[in-house]
């Protein structure tokens, strides 16, 4: 774990890396770095990858999280290794980005999701999970910078990535109007 101090707003529910260390921001430049080489890397090849994102809801309110490395908000995600089913994927990208420690039984399938939007064939399936308190998010604070609880009826104001807004659209349409997502930088 870092030295990064995590703080929390008890009325809106936002956690921030407030002072990160030295080797924080080196790592947090080196992802920068690698993300925007990927990025190059699949806009050439166009590559399939295939990954779980978590949407974690409690009390009516959505966890985004914001990536050191990228502009838009997500859900605790990332892509499968090998030998490891999206389930199990689910369960290791929360527990390395927030800190939680997931049951099995807690994720719920929302859906398979696909998305072109970082040149690639991005097939993501989407997790719910539904809790009954507040739980205590620990940031790794250099994947992964600020968590925040939003209320469903801001979530258009957010620049949010592709994978979340499908989800939304598809899973939540009563909830959320798809046709006003904030412009998306992918």
């Amino acid at each position: 774990m870092n030295q990064a101090d995590n703080t929390v707003s008890t009325d809106v529910r936002v956690w921030r890396v407030e002072r990160a260390t030295l080797l924080d921001r080196a790592w947090i430049v080196a992802l920068r770095c690698a993300y925007r080489l990927m990025r190059g890397y699949w806009f050439i090849a166009r590559p399939r990858t295939y990954g779980a994102y978590v949407a974690i809801w409690w009390d009516e309110r959505l966890l985004l999280i914001r990536n050191s490395y990228k502009r838009e908000q997500t859900f605790p995600a990332g892509g499968a290794k090998r030998q490891e089913n999206l389930r199990e994927t689910a369960r290791r990208e929360v527990r390395e980005e927030i800190g939680i420690e997931l049951a099995d039984d807690q994720l719920q399938s929302a859906g398979m999701f696909l998305s072109l939007a970082e040149h690639k064939f991005d097939y993501c399936e989407v997790f719910e999970v539904r809790l009954d308190k507040c739980p205590d998010i620990r940031l790794d604070g250099r994947e992964v910078v600020e968590a925040e609880f939003v209320a469903v009826n801001s979530l258009l104001t957010r620049k949010l990535t592709r994978i979340v807004q499908l989800y939304l659209q598809e899973c939540h349409r009563g909830e959320v109007d798809d046709q006003g997502f904030a412009e998306n930088a992918n």
